[in-house]
């Protein structure tokens, strides 16, 4: 019998070239989820009857395949389902309401975390010593009994719930920021080559001055952001993760603002 990381090589190899496929030929989002939700449905199949009839060589193996490499390819399905839920539940109606019923579909994926906050603060802090309960088959739970014990654990599928969650809320985020600054395909011809940290810097300067908009509607950090990043073809990722890095610094916070205000200060004095 071929070994399971062949298998698994094998299947995720074809999976991801046909997603791509999928990608580039359809640029509207249902059919693409359509087909990539086919796509994965029959590969998870394909797993599901190879499990069945494969023998683990130890634990370990079994808590990878059920804590990294099952809950991996179950998310992209959610990730894809979702992807075609939204659009198909989009209302027909002011770009005010569609950044409404969005935003709100962003609050709902906080629900999963609420609900399991212990297993995801264990799994986020790379915990290990319940990974036996959570990620093997004798750590079932055998109450319930509408899922396949053989192929699933107690908790893989809730860990790719999380996982879909993550890419969901990327997906969401850009389709409000696309709704609020228009989708702009012509690239920037500027690119920040700069780090993260500077890049936050300006970005929480611009909101904490409030020169636009006359103090009026700068608000949402996130405007700021999403604008500043399309004008420099650059993804800045966590925001808030990045500021409270800033603000952890001991020494001279502002390390990038300053510079550049010394700078100006001495192009004025020698072109006087």
């Amino acid at each position: 019998m071929e070994t399971l990381q062949k298998f698994i090589t094998k299947l995720a190899h074809r999976v991801n070239e046909t997603l791509n496929t999928i990608s580039s030929k359809e640029p509207d989002v249902i059919p693409k989820a359509t087909r990539s939700v086919a796509l994965l449905t029959a590969a998870i199949t394909e797993l599901k009857e190879f499990i069945h009839h494969y023998k683990f060589q130890s634990t370990q193996e079994e808590i990878h395949f059920f804590k990294m490499t099952k809950p991996e390819l179950v998310s992209k399905l959610f990730y894809f389902d979702s992807m075609f839920n939204l659009k198909l539940d989009e209302p027909f109606a002011s770009k005010d309401i569609i950044i409404a019923y969005y935003q709100q579909e962003m609050s709902k994926l906080k629900d999963t975390i609420t609900a399991n906050q212990d297993f995801y603060r264990y799994y986020n802090s790379g915990q290990t010593h319940r990974d036996i309960e959570y990620f093997t088959r004798q750590g079932n739970d055998h109450r319930y009994f509408d899922i396949d014990q053989r192929f699933s654990t107690r908790y893989d599928t809730t860990l790719a719930v999380i996982l879909a969650n993550h890419k969901i809320k990327v997906y969401i985020e850009t389709l409000i920021d696309q709704l609020i600054l228009g989708d702009t395909t012509k690239p920037s011809p500027l690119s920040w080559t700069g780090s993260k940290a500077d890049f936050v810097e300006i970005i929480y300067a611009l909101h904490s001055a409030a020169p636009l908009n006359n103090n009026v509607g700068t608000s949402d950090i996130r405007v700021i952001a999403s604008l500043l990043e399309k004008a420099f073809n650059f993804r800045v990722g966590n925001l808030y993760r990045h500021y409270q890095d800033i603000r952890m610094r001991k020494i001279n916070p502002t390390s990038f603002l300053d510079p550049m205000r010394e700078k100006l200060q001495r192009r004025l004095e020698e072109s006087e």
